[in-house]
């Protein structure tokens, strides 16, 4: 197990690699974590990242004017916890009532398989 000064530098060492087009992820929230993608639009000379949503890393990996956040590397498993929030969110705002009875008794055989 790597210790937290190792897992630093290794931040720093990935962070070094990025260029303008990669993608990063970040972690936000409060009381539960929500992952979002960004792409790298550009390098500053001193080593910064500006992200597609406006923010702006330091060469460390932090998010700049934030101590808590920083970018990590983008994973299979985050693109399926991002998949798994966005499809609970347009299933959460089904209008059910619209729906046919087929459509209807589809959505319940679905549901009651698991």
């Amino acid at each position: 197990m790597l210790s937290i000064r190792e897992k630093e530098q290794k931040q720093r060492e990935w962070v070094k690699t990025l260029e303008v087009g990669d993608e990063v992820a970040i972690e936000t929230g409060t009381y539960s974590s929500h992952w979002s993608i960004y792409k790298v639009v550009k390098i500053t000379p001193t080593g910064r990242l500006n992200l597609s949503n406006g923010w702006v890393a330091n060469p460390d990996g932090t998010l700049r004017g934030d101590t808590f956040n920083k970018i990590y590397e983008v994973t299979d498993e985050i693109r399926r916890l991002i998949w798994r929030r966005n499809t609970i969110y347009k299933l959460s705002k089904a209008d059910f009532k619209s729906l046919t009875d087929t459509a209807l008794k589809k959505m319940l055989n679905a549901y009651e398989e698991f």
